[in-house]
């Protein structure tokens, strides 16, 4: 498996000490050679990238960093045959295999953060948890941890989330505001890619702060994030080829089938029957999981025939077609936006055919409530 990691991150050192930890780096194959940059920053200063040596070939192996209080480590793993230079690219757009960042901290907690501890400061959605915290004059490095289990103590005293969903990192700066929406599997585009936490659900989240000295303040919080509630409105249907027959859609929750809808009667090439408030799909205010966070669509018709001819079949070829759903602070909420889901023409030999196809245009409604 492919890995970038440090055993301890973050260290604890004591004042005036330095602390040890052992980086495994491995590209994932035997076949597979890669190259690792790395700088430091001391004092608040950050070094420019430089190449770490490697024994070749270069597929797995591990070293050894040592930091003092304050003081911040970075790697990047890139292929081996990858000519780049992370110097002249930013960091959040080098795209690197893998990466791993630790720093150390004073083995005592001090005040860091001058404002946003506080539970009601804080932005929770449908599909993000967002929350700005401020350390006054002292610039200061920040992570935000968000998971669904609650934080422990790890052996150097320090809460952390046991399976985060996601590490959100800052750069050095006053000011950090947060925003999460994990990849979970969310579809946002045409791709099943996608981000955001899951509405209705209650989640945790580790704030920790900490200075070019080692200090460092670290708070916690619970929070439940808004439920979902989603409405399709059939507008119209259009038709291509005439002539008697059934169209229908059928609405999933997951792989559940949740709803169906069906027209049967005579129908002419180039139709257009208007559906706008004869029909309508509604789901929730509702609690979101894996098992039913996609809503999808899927089109089926039939146009009779008479003996011998086969019967002719339109449908979703790919199957059920996704809606999309879009997460994230100012994003999340749809007001009537029209998505066309087509019925291509098949023949029973699932082959193409031109005569019988139709498609209907969705308008999708998303809102969040507690």
């Amino acid at each position: 498996m492919r890995q970038l990691s440090a055993q301890t991150s973050p260290l604890i050192v004591p004042l005036n000490g330095k602390g040890s930890t052992r980086i495994d780096w491995d590209s994932g194959s035997p076949n597979v050679r890669v190259q690792i940059f790395e700088r430091l920053t001391v004092a608040g200063v950050t070094s420019p990238w430089g190449p770490r040596p490697l024994v070749d070939p270069a597929v797995k192996d591990h070293y050894t960093i040592t930091l003092r209080p304050g003081e911040v480590y970075e790697a990047m793993m890139f292929p081996a045959d990858l000519f780049i230079d992370p110097n002249m690219v930013r960091t959040e757009e080098a795209n690197p295999l893998e990466k791993v960042r630790v720093f150390a901290l004073l083995n005592r907690p001090s005040t860091v953060i001058t404002d946003g501890a506080l539970p009601d400061q804080q932005d929770v959605g449908g599909t993000y948890y967002a929350r700005k915290i401020a350390t006054g004059s002292m610039p200061t490095w920040a992570t935000m941890q968000i998971g669904k289990t609650p934080p422990v103590a790890d052996g150097a005293g320090l809460l952390q989330i046991p399976v985060p969903l996601e590490i959100i990192q800052k750069p050095l700066a006053v000011i950090h505001d947060f925003e999460a929406t994990p990849t979970r599997g969310y579809v946002t585009n045409s791709t099943a890619r996608g981000t955001g936490l899951d509405p209705g659900n209650l989640y945790f989240a580790v704030v920790l702060a900490y200075d070019a000295a080692g200090n460092w303040e670290q708070h916690s919080y619970a929070f439940t994030t808004l439920r979902q509630t989603i409405a399709l409105f059939w507008k119209d249907v259009k038709t291509t080829g005439s002539g008697f027959g059934h169209l229908g859609v059928t609405v999933y929750e997951g792989r559940s089938e949740v709803d169906y809808w069906w027209r049967r009667g005579n129908f002419t090439d180039g139709q257009t029957i208007n559906m706008l408030g004869t029909s309508v799909y509604q789901t929730g205010p509702r609690i979101v999981d894996e098992d039913n966070r996609v809503i999808s669509v899927e089109l089926r018709g039939i146009r009779f025939r008479s003996y011998p001819s086969d019967n002719d079949i339109a449908k979703s070829i790919f199957g059920p077609d996704t809606i999309k759903i879009p997460v994230g602070r100012g994003r999340e909420t749809v007001i009537n936006r029209e998505d066309i889901k087509y019925a291509d023409p098949v023949n029973h030999d699932n082959l193409f055919s031109k005569d019988f196809s139709y498609q209907i245009t969705v308008l999708v409604e998303i809102s969040y409530n507690p």
